[in-house]
């Protein structure tokens, strides 16, 4: 079952946590936009399957990103990653609702739906978390979350 675009969030939001702490400094007046800098750095240097375009058409969507620093891009893919799960968790409720006759199809969605409720859960904590700059804990959840959410674009 596809997630609608959930996924490709959470690399995106890893890649805040590994941009060394230091830099998450408020920005100054500059020619070159922090979005386009940030979107080429991690899709350079992080291992994960990060898309520039991707990255740059998700962050650059939200006109706050212009002028945030590394701290406020890394949230904002936090809560694009949560608003796109809860979605996901809206379209599975609606499929099951449809009623397929298929038994496997709808245990799988069963599944899906409670893994997604508690990724959802989990990113809103994961929001708190980062907020009171505890960054480990946050990584571990998101690795967590990307791991779990593989299961259901399996299925």
């Amino acid at each position: 079952m596809k997630s609608h675009s959930f996924l490709p969030y959470l690399p995106l939001f890893i890649c805040f946590l590994l941009i060394p702490r230091g830099s998450c400094r408020p920005i100054q007046k500059s020619s070159d936009d922090i979005v386009d800098q940030t979107c080429k750095t991690c899709a350079r240097t992080t291992s994960f399957n990060l898309s520039y375009s991707f990255c740059l058409s998700s962050l650059g969507a939200v006109p706050i990103s212009h002028v945030a620093n590394l701290a406020g891009l890394g949230l904002v893919a936090m809560e694009l990653a949560l608003g796109n799960a809860t979605n996901t968790v809206q379209i599975i409720g609606k499929m099951l609702d449809k009623n397929t006759s298929v038994p496997h199809c709808q245990s799988c969605l069963e599944s899906c739906l409670q893994l997604y409720s508690t990724v959802s859960a989990i990113l809103e904590d994961s929001i708190s978390e980062f907020l009171s700059k505890q960054y480990d804990p946050v990584y571990m959840w998101v690795i967590t979350i990307t791991q779990a959410t593989n299961i259901c674009e399996k299925s």
